[in-house]
């Protein structure tokens, strides 16, 4: 089979699988398609102007319905095709684009050791936890608010532990960044959406948990932070 025979294949697949998306037999016009099935499958959103493309590929190589091929299709855009129609239809999972396994840290650890492994392995939002409950996130964020709500000019951080600054741990006390929980099973290209949303909203959003209920007190699976969106694709 040609490369023009597989992109026809696969296209046409596709924007089957779109018109049932949408739920619509046949959608004459194919923009109004994809424009469409963007609001049902952010996948679609992700690759609409791939899909404008290769929909202009496609018409140039089928005119007037009589399939007169006017140009050989190229093996990159048979691959570009493909893996779009495989992400349509079988998203990347939370799960398999976060890292893993989370470094966590406990309320009584000593919080010079754990600033200076956060510092030596690049760790920049560390979950902690108190006899197996979460209380909160340990980041540079937590670490400059409490800094800025001390009294005490001189601090002996020797002895202090991480669960010392509890309060400035616990994400409901944050004004300059969120986080989010969510289940392995969650749409990857639902969160790198939030992610984007964030820096149009001036926001930071310092992470996403990956847990087994999507809740911050299921068990911990996994994180993803703006390092981790490159594998969103």
């Amino acid at each position: 089979m040609s490369n023009t025979s597989k992109f026809l294949k696969i296209y046409d697949g596709l924007e089957k699988y779109l018109n049932k998306l949408v739920n619509e037999p046949v959608y004459n016009s194919i923009p109004s398609l994809i424009n469409k099935a963007k609001e049902k499958n952010l996948a679609v959103e992700e690759y609409a102007n791939d899909l404008w493309e290769l929909t202009e590929l496609r018409n140039a190589l089928v005119h007037n319905k009589r399939h007169e091929i006017l140009a050989e299709v190229t093996k990159r855009a048979v691959e570009l095709i493909k893996k779009i129609s495989s992400k349509i239809k079988h998203p990347p999972l939370a799960i398999e684009v976060a890292s893993k396994p989370v470094y966590v840290c406990q309320a009584s650890d000593f919080l010079l050791n754990e600033l200076k492994i956060m510092k030596d392995n690049v760790y920049t939002h560390v979950p902690v936890y108190d006899n197996g409950k979460f209380i909160g996130i340990l980041s540079e964020s937590s670490i400059f608010n409490w800094q800025c709500e001390v009294n005490e000019t001189h601090i002996n951080l020797k002895n202090m532990k991480v669960g010392d600054i509890k309060y400035f741990l616990d994400i409901k006390n944050r004004n300059n960044e969120y986080f989010e929980f969510v289940s392995e099973n969650t749409n990857a290209f639902l969160i790198k959406k939030w992610f984007t949303e964030a820096v149009k909203n001036r926001k930071r959003l310092g992470a996403v948990f990956v847990t087994t209920n999507g809740q911050q007190d299921g068990k911990l699976l996994g994180i993803i932070t703006a390092w981790d969106l490159p594998r969103i694709k």
